[in-house]
């Protein structure tokens, strides 16, 4: 469902043959894309928030029944929905694959207020216990760890029976999986999410562990010393993995280097070279001076993108990812991944792009190619179509 706005149903091609890809593709370039999402339809929060940057976001909605989840859902984009399509019936979803994803579910209705749009109340089947930190019952309104039970559990974790073990205790109601999420009930019966009770991050629907992507850092030469966190760029915007660096290598090349070696998804969005990591009198990583340094250094690099833009293409192609990204400027020697482009921001850039070169592909962008080298691969492909 997730994917249905990207691929769009099967028509036929023109019957004169005539027209280019372009001409057929939906707001956002994507052959079919917010022409026809269908009756009902699940997305990210972020995929959606994606999307809907570079689309006309009551087109990318189904006709009936939209269904939110993955992470936590911002009241803003609850309200845009809602705002632009009154009738939808829209639900927020929560529910971990041991599980069998989905366990609570919330009906959205405008206005939004607050500070969380609730996760919602059990489906049928499903026992919900917010216990502390010694197993006992936590009153309503008081912050719990989650614990789900049902007949919707997994078995466990395969050829992984300590973790199981761990995981899925066996209290007095029976055996139940500790999903280590932080949430409270309302009054009324819903339940908040509040986040982790351990470092995971929830980056575009994926679990990350950041001592995992610190411990890939610290496999490389010359890493003296790494941080992970997930932090919000601007107000109301996804989670992002951001990665501080002590090292003498490049930003560029640490990031290479990650490319390599992890999934996309636990890529860092931003990786900061720092001379040191700070630490508290505790010995603590002190993040609020870490990103001081990193701000000074980001600063610094900003100051001097490189040689600009030559040409118009190469002009338009910068004017696009500084939009994206967030920078003042971007020099036409700089790659789209090393800035900080993930594939959700690469989703959004691909898509203003398109309304200008529709032959554009997404590979483009995190093929590593400068302004540069993708401004002659489009000139060249121009001149070869004319």
């Amino acid at each position: 469902m997730i994917l249905a706005p990207l691929r769009g149903p099967r028509r036929p091609p023109p019957e004169d043959g005539g027209g280019r890809a372009g001409d057929r593709a939906g707001p956002l370039g994507l052959d079919g894309a917010a022409r026809a999402p269908g009756r009902c339809l699940k997305y990210t929060p972020s995929l959606l928030t994606a999307l809907a940057a570079g689309a006309d976001l009551a087109a990318l909605l189904p006709t009936e029944l939209l269904v939110l989840g993955g992470e936590a859902l911002p009241p803003r984009l609850a309200e845009a929905v809602l705002a632009v399509r009154p009738d939808l019936a829209v639900y927020n979803h929560y529910g971990p694959s041991e599980t069998t994803i989905g366990v609570l579910m919330h009906r959205v209705r405008g206005p939004v207020t607050g500070e969380r749009v609730p996760i919602g109340t059990p489906l049928d089947g499903v026992s919900v216990r917010l216990l502390d930190e010694k197993g006992l019952p936590v009153p309503d309104g008081t912050p719990g760890t989650l614990h789900l039970g049902g007949s919707c559990l997994a078995d466990g974790y395969l050829n992984d029976e300590a973790l199981t073990a761990d995981r899925f205790p066996h209290g007095p109601r029976g055996r139940c999986y500790r999903t280590d999420d932080r949430v409270l009930r309302n009054p009324d019966g819903r339940y908040e999410f509040l986040g982790r009770a351990d470092r995971q991050l929830k980056i575009r629907g994926n679990r990350i562990e950041p001592a995992e992507v610190e411990a890939a850092l610290h496999r490389l030469p010359g890493v003296r010393r790494a941080v992970v966190a997930g932090e919000h760029p601007a107000l109301d915007a996804p989670l992002e993995l951001v990665a501080y660096v002590a090292t003498d290598r490049s930003r560029e090349e640490i990031t290479g280097a990650l490319q390599d070696a992890l999934p996309p998804a636990a890529v860092p969005s931003a990786v900061h070279v720092v001379a040191r990591i700070p630490t508290t009198v505790n010995g603590k990583t002190d993040l609020d001076a870490l990103r001081a340094a990193a701000g000074a250094h980001r600063q610094a690099d900003r100051a001097d993108p490189g040689d600009p833009p030559l040409t118009p293409v190469e002009q338009t192609i910068a004017e696009v990812w500084c939009s994206v990204l967030g920078r003042p400027e971007i020099g036409r020697n700089q790659q789209f991944v090393a800035l900080g482009g993930d594939s959700f921001k690469g989703l959004v850039a691909l898509g203003l792009l398109r309304t200008r070169f529709p032959e554009l592909a997404t590979e483009h962008l995190h093929g590593r190619a400068t302004i540069a080298e993708l401004a002659t691969r489009l000139e060249r492909r121009s001149r070869e179509e004319h």
